[in-house]
């Protein structure tokens, strides 16, 4: 499916709360677009670790590593 993922690079100790800011952003956007009687279904996967930053084929910066994986792997237990 569709996804995006949101890089903190710099951690401060602020970057936990500021993240499930955003997620709850996120979810009260979301539960305003109702599809056949039900809110839009959301998955999230948070994970506070290393990530390696890099050029992609576009030229653009993008991230991967074991961060991105895990918190893959923690939405897919999601049941949205």
């Amino acid at each position: 499916g569709d996804g995006f993922a949101i890089a903190m690079v710099e951690y401060i100790q602020r970057d936990s709360q500021d993240a499930l800011a955003i997620v709850k952003t996120i979810y009260e956007w979301a539960n305003k677009f109702i599809i056949q009687d039900k809110p839009l279904a959301l998955r999230c996967g948070l994970y506070f670790g290393s990530i390696l930053i890099y050029e992609d084929i576009n030229s653009e910066l993008s991230f991967c590593g074991k961060g991105v994986n895990t918190a893959q792997r923690i939405m897919d237990f999601g049941s949205g």
